[in-house]
């Protein structure tokens, strides 16, 4: 079993170069998921309330996460703390998950580039979905999921396209259509087996 870090900047279609490898046969591990069971568990709650203060907590009990998101995104201080409190217990969960898993591991995690020394051990290689930071506002605003503004501090609080790039064994070139997308996933998915099946 050979397991394979996918990651992209905001925007960049890594989730659906994700469900294109699930789709092949690929066990997708999502960090995201992972993230939202992390943040729902009381211990880490109260830390992020005694952190963040109360408003990150709704009345039933629950995260917050667009009130967390506007606290964290824009201060670098904020989003550090917020990243050394949940990053560790993420990474266990990954590579337990990993250790579960007979299959090819995809691990689709965004800040992948960000913790890349904590998970240097974990993968046999890692994927960069690449596209042009416009391409992904214009992608993103079509949404109408966020804001200018709101997309802008997301991005602005990642790695660097440059930064990803260079952590990059294989990339994915996402500046074009699905019909572009596509042959690429599928070259991808060659690779991957191929190095699944050395030694």
């Amino acid at each position: 079993m050979a397991a394979f870090g996918l990651t992209g900047g905001f925007g960049s279609g890594k989730s659906t170069v994700a469900t294109l490898l699930k789709n092949k046969g690929a066990t997708v591990i999502d960090a995201d998921e992972i993230a939202r069971e992390v943040v729902s568990r009381p211990s880490v709650l109260s830390q992020l309330e005694d952190r963040f203060g109360p408003s990150v907590i709704t009345p039933e009990g629950l995260l917050s996460r667009s009130d967390l998101a506007e606290i964290v995104f824009g201060d670098p201080v904020a989003l550090q703390d917020l990243n050394s409190l949940t990053h560790p217990l993420i990474q266990i969960e990954i590579k337990n998950s990993i250790e579960k898993t007979s299959s090819i591991v995809v691990a689709d995690i965004p800040l992948l580039s960000e913790g890349i020394g904590q998970y240097k051990n974990y993968f046999k290689a890692i994927v960069v979905v690449d596209v042009y930071p416009q391409t992904a506002i214009q992608r993103l605003l079509l949404t109408k999921r966020f804001s200018q503004n709101q997309i802008q501090a997301r991005i602005g609080a990642q790695d660097s396209r440059d930064q990803r790039l260079k952590i990059a064994d294989f990339v994915i070139d996402n500046n074009g259509s699905l019909g572009d997308l596509y042959p690429q996933v599928d070259r991808l998915w060659d690779w991957m087996v191929d190095l699944n099946s050395q030694k």
